[in-house]
């Protein structure tokens, strides 16, 4: 067994222990040079634009690889459509949020991407 001041003996060493080391974490500031600063954004820039790239490419090869179903072309005898009847931001909000997350290989924008983006969506 060990005595009440043994055991906090040893607690007061971890305690400092640890207190030593994220003073000596917090005190020491990193300060990066520009040319490694600017390398850094590069690198970062180059990952999102070859991201984008592959979305790209990605939305391009399903759509090449779906299987286009030829329609027939009937005349459309309803009522010309001249204009939309006008909606509220907080409607489209509500329809985007209610939409489903799956996506069809068709579609131009993912599902995800649309209903994060409902605020631009949405505005006036």
């Amino acid at each position: 067994m060990y005595s009440a001041c043994e055991v906090t003996s040893s607690l007061l060493d971890t305690l400092i222990d640890h207190l030593t080391y994220l003073l000596t974490y917090l005190l020491t500031s990193v300060v990066y040079r520009d040319a490694d600063c600017a390398s850094l954004v590069s690198t970062f820039c180059q990952f999102f634009v070859d991201k984008v790239n592959h979305i790209h490419e990605s939305i391009a090869w399903e759509l090449q690889s779906t299987v286009r179903r030829l329609f027939t072309a009937s005349p459309y005898l309803g009522p010309t459509l001249s204009s939309f009847r006008s909606v509220t931001t907080e409607k489209v909000r509500r329809l985007l949020s209610a939409m489903p997350s799956k996506s069809s290989p068709l579609d131009v924008l993912p599902c995800s991407l649309l209903k994060s983006c409902s605020d631009v969506f949405a505005q006036n």
